[in-house]
């Protein structure tokens, strides 16, 4: 920064002296410390929260936020009128938290540093099927009364089930045995059933802990205090937030793939903040997969928005949350200059004019609270606090404080009135600006990275969602949408993760279910050892040789066509693999005994049985073994046949359900997962579907009603097509603060079969492309061809130096699902259609 200017030079002595008179100059050098750590490790993090609001953090490496430059209150964080513990929570990537953890614990000592208990109390259902068991009652009928309990955030628990539920009130009065259940359950909901491990919090002491809180060992060996996070903190011990990202992990992921594969190196940190290309993706609405930004109705906003900075970001990251989300249309009018800017009184124009007059951050209302009534801000963040606690004695006081400060400046009281109602709701909702920049600029980093290096960043998103199919999915079909190729796992190409392969994506290894990570060492350390396999037989005699690679492991490559390189029919392999790995075994124990041949080079000799000469299993088998090893499908869809009619009919993608209209009726399509038949209260049988599209998954509840016109349809991998209205399920607390999560599910009216269609497409022609890497599959491509005879035209599309050359086959074929599927695994998607 060269010379720090007055201004830097005023905040940061103050700054310095409250951290000196508050006592914690300690903490922030420790936070410092395996900050600095982090950075040392090339491990990505972040702040989160307040504290990105002291220039003092800024200066000692915590945060790469300038304060001053972003306008961040410092009496956020720390308050000289208010004592309280200071709170930095720390982002890391998820992946690699563990090694700050273990820094930490051998820097300050295995006896000083621990985890923090957290103890799991029981809930309105969790508390009923305890005490059903512990009173000796019939299972039948503790569930009846399980199952009319809502049982969310939002119910009040038993005791306002009993008020606002008729049925489970109607229950109670006239059932004797369950009103004692319930009376008895009213004592017990609330109370402690069980401990565990805090997700991230983290104590650090001068003296040993032992000395301060009970102790017990964790799993890991490590120690866990028995006093939760309030009780340490008013026992003196300071906690703090060790939290993992997974977005933190996709970007240091991304950044290495660029390294790997384009020999560029890149810190997020020195990222231009005035790149065309980026704020092009923003306006877009281009931002699946960038962090804060993915979801539909947050793709919409930033495409109206067209931000033009990390500002404008931050203010829409904060806006896009219940309560403030009404005022996006009014910013967004306000950005671009379509409404005038109308500011709640002249005085608050230079705090408001950041945000076109909408207060979107609660360092406004301090700000406010400042220049409207004169308090510091240290006393307007007791204001803020007293307004969203909504502590009726805290808000009269400080009521009297504003209107009272308000007519001392010359105001008014109804001025003073007017805003002190204006900002009291925002007080409660609005966001911290600190939290908000810092969430902004890694959405900014992420956006940047998908912009100008797709393949890297969706390498490494795809990677980090291997356990969560439903964001497998997703990333998947924003590939295809941005014209990115999905080739399959392959043991002669793939990486363990998912790689650039080429313009494509290559499958990784360790994505494949049922195939565990010790079996894909054995392929990469065989690959490495002897160059690509040549046969079934050569990489089962190589591969099984080494630990954990056994004939399930080797069935499972099988069926996801991993071994397409060997041989692209899967039935031929699956048929052979018996007799390859007795020849295999033949081999090693010939090699063991001192018998192989002196001049056995390893390569594929005539004692190599050949593979069975078959057709390959039918299309709808590949693609659910593809599902089943995968979590998704590869080599085709099945409603890959039905996009143009579910277009017509306005199909929405379950991953855009959240951004419905409660009670909304829509039309969705996709596999029928899973199904589960149950009989209602009044003997009628219903059921729970789960359907899978493109993008994700959703729930179907099938009423009786609608079950008997429509059971015949509900079978497990099905392709149906559902009509219904939607329904949520409300997660207070699950994501951000003050936030809540929605859970679409669909309520079903109508369920339709989507048939499968066998085109003979008579009169037009199937299109194959190859390059001269593929010449090896030219064979098999053929046989495969003249084994569906038809009515259709072939054209193969060769790659050559002097340009593309397009050569007629002379036979026709019908081209069919299974053909097409077939080609597509063996030589790529996007290398085979139909004109």
């Amino acid at each position: 920064m060269g010379e720090p200017t007055p201004e830097y030079r005023e905040r940061l002595d103050f700054e310095l002296g409250v951290i000196k008179e508050m006592g914690y100059a300690a903490y922030t050098l420790i936070v410092a410390d395996f900050a600095q750590f982090a950075r040392d490790q090339e491990i990505h993090f972040g702040v989160r929260g307040s504290a990105a609001g002291s220039l003092v953090s800024f200066a000692a490496g915590i945060t790469d936020i300038d304060p001053i430059e972003y306008g961040l209150t410092f009496e956020r964080y720390l308050n000289p009128e208010r004592v309280s513990m200071p709170d930095i929570d720390m982002d890391f990537e998820d992946a690699r938290r563990c090694e700050v953890m273990e820094y930490v614990t051998k820097k300050y000592g295995a006896d000083r540093v621990a985890q923090i208990v957290t103890f799991g109390t029981l809930q309105a259902k969790a508390v009923m099927k305890d005490a059903g068991r512990a009173l000796d009652m019939p299972i039948s009928e503790v569930n009846k009364i399980v199952g009319l309990v809502k049982g969310n955030a939002k119910s009040g628990g038993i005791a306002g089930e009993l008020e606002s539920n008729a049925e489970f009130r109607e229950l109670y009065d006239r059932d004797r045995p369950i009103r004692h259940l319930v009376d008895t359950c009213l004592r017990l909901e609330g109370i402690a059933r069980h401990s565990s491990v805090h997700a991230a919090g983290v104590v650090i002491s001068a003296d040993p802990l032992v000395e301060h809180t009970p102790l017990q060992k964790s799993t890991d060996g490590g120690l866990v205090t028995q006093y939760s996070a309030g009780t340490l903190e008013e026992i003196g011990l300071l906690k703090m937030d060790f939290l993992g990202l997974i977005n933190l992990t996709i970007l240091g992921r991304a950044v290495a793939n660029i390294r790997k594969s384009m020999g560029v190196a890149l810190d997020p940190r020195t990222l231009p903040l005035d790149d065309e290309a980026t704020y092009a993706l923003l306006a877009r609405g281009d931002t699946k997969g960038v962090f804060q930004l993915e979801s539909a109705g947050m793709r919409r906003n930033i495409a109206a928005l067209r931000p033009g900075s990390v500002r404008d970001l931050a203010a829409m990251v904060a806006l896009y949350r219940p309560g403030p989300m009404e005022h996006i249309p009014t910013f967004v009018r306000g950005r671009h200059g379509s409404e005038t800017i109308r500011y709640p009184d002249p005085c608050l124009e230079p705090i408001l004019k950041e945000t076109y007059g909408v207060i979107v951050y609660q360092d406004q209302v301090l700000q406010i609270a400042r220049v409207f009534a004169g308090f510091s801000l240290g006393k307007a963040d007791l204001l803020r606090r007293a307004m969203g606690k909504k502590k009726a004695s805290d808000m009269e006081k400080s009521h009297a404080d504003f209107i009272k400060g308000a007519l001392e400046l010359g105001r008014t009281e109804a001025q003073a009135e007017r805003i002190f109602k204006l900002i009291e709701p925002f007080a409660g909702y609005a966001f911290n600006k600190a939290h908000a920049v810092c969430y902004a600029m890694v959405a900014y980093q992420t956006a940047y990275l998908k912009a100008h290096y797709p393949i890297e960043y969706m390498c490494a998103l795809l990677t980090c969602y291997l356990e969560k199919p439903d964001k497998m999915r997703s990333c998947l079909a924003e590939c295809s949408r941005m014209g990115l190729t999905i080739l399959p796992p392959d043991v002669n190409r793939s990486d363990v993760e998912f790689a650039r392969e080429g313009d494509a994506i290559r499958f990784g290894l360790a994505a494949i279910k049922s195939v565990g990570k010790t079996a894909v060492e054995a392929i990469m350390a065989a690959r490495a050892d002897g160059g690509a396999f040549r046969s079934l037989a050569d990489f089962c005699e190589r591969t099984t040789a080494r630990k954990g690679m056994t004939k399930s492991c080797i069935d499972s490559l099988i069926q996801c066509g991993a071994l397409g390189s060997i041989h692209p029919v899967r039935r031929a392999l699956s048929q052979g693999l018996d007799d390859a790995m007795r020849l295999a075994a033949s081999k090693q124990r010939a090699r063991n005994s001192g018998q192989a041949s002196l001049f056995d080079d390893g390569s594929v000799d005539e004692t190599d049985e050949p593979l069975p000469d078959m057709s390959d299993y039918p299309a709808d088998v590949r693609l659910r073994a593809e599902r089943d090893l995968l979590g998704c499908y590869i080599s085709g869809h099945p409603l890959a046949d039905h996009k143009e009619r579910l277009s017509r009919a306005g199909a929405v993608a379950t991953e855009d359900l959240s951004e419905q209209e409660k009670d909304s009726v829509v039309t969705i399509a996709g596999v029928i997962a899973e199904v589960r038949a149950r009989v209602d209260r009044n003997k009628n049988t219903m059921a729970h579907v789960v359907v899978e599209d493109l993008t994700g998954e959703v729930q179907v509840t099938v009423f009786a009603s609608t079950y008997k016109e429509c059971g015949a349809v509900l079978v497990k991998d099905a392709v149906v097509q559902v009509m219904g209205r939607v329904q949520f399920r409300e997660s207070i607390g699950a994501g951000e603060e003050n936030s809540s999560e929605r859970e679409a599910e669909i309520v079903a009216d109508m369920v339709t079969l989507l048939p499968s269609r066998s085109a003979t497409n008579s009169g037009q022609t199937l299109n194959v492309r190859i390059n001269p890497e593929q010449a090896g599959v030219l064979g098999f491509m053929r046989t495969t061809l003249l084994q569906h005879p038809g009515t259709t035209g072939v054209c193969v599309h060769v790659a050559d130096p002097a340009g593309p050359r397009r050569v007629m086959a002379g036979f026709r074929v019908e081209a069919t699902d299974d053909l097409q599927v077939t080609l597509k695994g063996l030589i790529g998607r996007s290398a085979v259609w139909v004109d």
